[in-house]
């Protein structure tokens, strides 16, 4: 399924969609509006092997064990060269998975 075909599935709500069978031209272009708008499908959740290392800012997965426990939670994240490179963050721990920060808010 192409992105365009995906958008008019989530606009259309109905389960399971029969897209381009309902005929829905409104919801088709309101996808295309959408996608010219920049909207992009959501990758998830990534493994951190195919994070940016160009210094750009992520979300990450943090876990961190402590004896039997693991703690856990989110943190923005940006590689750096500096010192022989790494990951900077907050939160102690490792980071396991990635995702591109979403858009900030407009307005």
């Amino acid at each position: 399924m192409n992105e365009r075909d995906e958008l008019i599935h989530l606009l259309c709500g109905d389960a399971p969609c029969v897209w381009p069978q309902c005929g829905c031209e409104y919801l088709a272009d309101r996808a295309d509006a959408a996608l010219a708008a920049g909207w992009r499908r959501d990758p998830g959740w990534q493994p951190m092997e195919t994070a940016p290392r160009d210094g750009t800012a992520i979300l990450a997965w943090i876990e961190r064990r402590r004896g039997d426990q693991i703690e856990a939670g989110q943190d923005i994240i940006a590689w750096t060269d500096h010192n022989g490179g790494g990951w900077v963050r907050y939160r102690l721990g490792e980071p396991t998975r990635w995702r591109p920060l979403p858009e900030p808010p407009r307005g």
